[in-house]
């Protein structure tokens, strides 16, 4: 290894691997051997900083992050060896722990708006599910709008306001033609 400041690795379940250079962390992080969600510190503290806002590897990470200030020359007590941050690591503002999850209640109102359609004509299931589709994507709809660093499927929502309008206007279509055809 070369003069360059050295860094420790700290995994998920907080193994400790190191101490290795800078081009040796981007050399570990293009292999997949370094991975979001796991720390890098500078050799000798606990200043752990996630590997994904470390400016040493960072830009593999597409982010550009700040230089970081260590203020601790202290190797980490035992005690904190199986935490993965230590308790001053503080996430960038906005940033909840990880990408947008799917917000389950759009996925179900695709899938019962979907299912009104080939059931309009059913009296009971095809209204049923266009109604529960239209109630899960309003709710959908709000939760995204809300959080939207935490949810995604909005899309998927739309879909399920849609079809399931569609399935209500068939039945009502439905109903209007066979009240019509009897009077």
């Amino acid at each position: 290894m070369s003069n360059s400041p050295l860094y420790n690795i700290r995994d998920k379940s907080g193994n400790i691997y190191g101490p290795a250079d800078a081009p040796t962390l981007i050399q570990w992080t293009q292999q997949g051997r370094i991975i979001a969600g796991m720390a890098i510190a500078p050799d000798g503290t606990t200043d752990w900083l996630e590997a994904s806002r470390h400016p040493a590897v960072s830009h593999l990470f597409g982010y550009s992050a700040p230089q970081p200030t260590y203020n601790s020359p202290t190797p980490a007590p035992a005690s904190e060896s199986t935490n993965l941050y230590s308790p001053t690591y503080q996430t960038a503002p906005g940033y909840e722990g990880g990408p947008p999850s799917l917000n389950i209640l759009s996925l179900l109102s695709m899938i019962f708006g979907i299912l009104s359609l080939p059931t309009f004509f059913c009296c009971c299931i095809g209204p049923f599910s266009a109604i529960v589709s239209v109630i899960l994507g309003l709710i959908a709809l709000v939760q995204i709008s809300k959080s939207p660093n935490r949810y995604t499927g909005k899309a998927l929502a739309i879909t399920g306001l849609i079809t399931s309008a569609l399935g209500l206007l068939a039945f009502l279509g439905l109903m209007l033609f066979g009240f019509l055809n009897q009077h």
